[in-house]
This record gives structure tokens, C-alpha cells and sequence, in this order.
């Protein structure tokens, strides 16, 4: 192996030992600090609003189940709050879990007797899912695919989808229209106070 020429750089920077001073590795590891300190909070931001998605996706896609399964076993199908995966509680919120069950009686509450089409629970709730009025307490499809509720009258109705504790970010909104069809919409903070 040869050594480097006399006059090439790399021999002139072992000759004057070439490198670094503390104070040049020290505005570095400066410059590094502040450029990571203004990039947490905005990825902090970014695992926020994807966790606020994928709840979003997978509550409608529940409903999307409730819906199908409803046309296809030609049979009320209905959903309703569960935070424990064995009956309806509809006073909790639906954040902590819900149940997708064919709803022989049409109470819009699952009785011993009927089948449970599926379960989610979510044991570490990261999102407040509220529904107003007409979808608080279930979401009934009848057999043609219309949601209506238990006195007959349709049902259409919207679910807010929220952060806890992260009130001012964005939210969403699972809307169900009278025909059973759902859609998600984006919206601002205000809606989760």
C-alpha cells in the first residue's frame, strides 16, 4: 500500500491534524437539539391524528359490517355500546367497545338468546366516539338495509370522533344517512368540547 503524495490533501490534514474544535462540535450538537425540539411536537402531532384515524376507520367499519350483515342474513342486525363484549351498556360511551348482534326482537339490546356477530373491545381508549340523540344508545339495520329505530321511525345519525385530550386537534364524524349508508367527514376541534 502506498503512501498518500506530500501535496495531496490528505497528507496536509495529518500534518496539521485536521478535525473538528469543541466549539464547531458544540454549535453542531446545538443546531441538532433545536431542529429535534421544533420536530417532536409535530410528530407527536402526526401519531395523534393517526391514532384519531384508524378508531375513525375501524368503527366504520363495523358499521359497515352491521350494515351487510344485515342485508345478508336477511335479518335485523343491530350495534350498541359494550364495553365488555356481553351486553349492551348504553350510557358508557362507545369508545371503550362495542357489539355487533342479530337483534331477533328488534330491542336494539342483545338478549341472552341472539347471536353475536362480532365484538371490539378497546381496553386503553385513546378517542371519545359520542353519538347524538338517535345513535347514543345502538344502530339497528333492518333486513333490506335501512337503519330504523326500535319504534320504526328511520334512524340516521352521527358519531363524533375525538382525541382525549387533544380536544384542539381535528376530529371526525361517522355519518349513517336513514338508508344505512355511512361516510366520514372531517371536522374542527369545536366539536369535542
Amino acid at each position: 500500500m502506498q503512501s498518500p503524495e506530500r501535496g495531496s490533501p490528505l497528507q496536509q490534514c495529518r500534518e496539521r491534524h485536521c478535525g473538528f474544535t469543541l466549539i464547531e462540535l458544540l454549535f453542531a450538537v446545538l443546531v441538532m437539539a433545536v431542529l429535534a425540539a421544533q420536530a417532536v411536537p409535530a410528530m407527536g402531532n402526526l401519531v395523534a391524528l393517526a391514532r384519531l384515524k384508524s378508531a375513525t376507520n375501524d368503527f366504520y367499519f363495523d358499521l359497515s359490517l352491521a350494515h351487510s350483515e344485515a342485508i345478508k342474513r336477511n335479518f335485523r342486525v343491530a350495534m350498541c355500546p359494550s364495553p365488555d363484549g356481553g351486553e349492551c351498556q348504553p350510557g358508557s360511551g362507545w369508545e371503550t367497545g362495542w357489539m355487533i348482534f342479530q337483534d331477533d326482537n328488534n330491542s336494539g339490546t342483545r338478549d341472552a338468546d341472539e347471536e353475536i356477530i362480532k365484538v371490539t373491545v378497546v381496553s386503553k381508549p385513546r378517542v371519545a366516539i359520542r353519538g347524538n340523540k338517535n345513535v347514543m344508545r345502538y344502530v339497528s339495520f333492518t333486513a333490506l338495509g335501512t337503519t330504523n329505530l326500535i319504534s320504526g321511525a328511520f334512524q340516521a345519525g352521527t358519531f363524533t370522533v375525538c382525541l382525549q385530550g387533544r380536544r384542539e386537534l381535528e376530529s371526525r364524524q361517522v355519518v349513517i344517512n336513514s338508508m344505512g349508508r355511512s361516510r366520514i367527514a372531517k371536522t374542527g376541534a369545536a366539536l369535542c368540547s
